[in-house]
């Protein structure tokens, strides 16, 4: 949650946009997933229309978030976003996509939860097939390349369908586990 009383024209702001593209992991203990009391309450400065742009330590893109409106909470050093979209870039195939209604980013940026209405998708590449996952509460580890829910999941491959609670997609891989009450249509690949 969040909104903040400064402008981004500020000095903060324009540090705060210039901190967020340079972000990288600085191996600092990773904390619980923080939450934030009031969405108004101890902000320090807001960025609209961000691009983030997070890389491993040999610069190397893990992702990229957009959103309309940043946050930054520095009580939690969490950060807010409003209508956030991802790209989470893998070793082979197309890269993961991600959207949702708002979300937070953590933990110098390896931590992130999609909320509300969420969608991951992952384009069809010779190395990967084509899928997508509609839930909520998705939560993020980009440097593992990992991504969890304990919500209920519908997963569309082709004309194959999956529904269940709690899933765990491994986005390095071409796998993802639903963890209960699965039910499923499959439909064999078309040629």
């Amino acid at each position: 949650p969040a909104p903040s009383t400064r402008g981004a024209g500020s000095p903060s702001a324009a540090l705060a946009a210039a901190g967020l593209l340079g972000w990288q992991l600085l191996g600092k203990p990773e904390p619980e997933t923080p939450t934030v009391r009031d969405e108004a309450a101890g902000t320090d400065y807001y960025v609209t229309g961000a691009r983030l742009l997070q890389t491993d330590a040999r610069g190397r893109p893990e992702y990229r978030a957009t959103a309309v409106r940043m946050t930054h909470h520095p009580d939690d050093d969490v950060w807010l976003l409003q209508q956030p979209t991802m790209v989470l870039y893998t070793e082979t195939g197309e890269p993961w996509r991600g959207e949702a209604e708002r979300g937070r980013i953590w933990a110098d940026g390896d931590e992130a939860l999609l909320l509300g209405e969420v969608r991951l998708w992952r384009p069809r590449s010779p190395a990967n097939q084509e899928v997508v996952i509609d839930t909520s509460e998705v939560y993020l580890r980009p440097p593992q390349k990992y991504a969890e829910t304990a919500a209920p999941v519908l997963v569309r491959q082709e004309k194959s369908r999956l529904t269940g609670v709690g899933a765990q997609v491994f986005l390095d891989e071409e796998r993802y586990v639903l963890l209960s009450e699965v039910r499923g249509l499959h439909v064999p690949p078309s040629e």
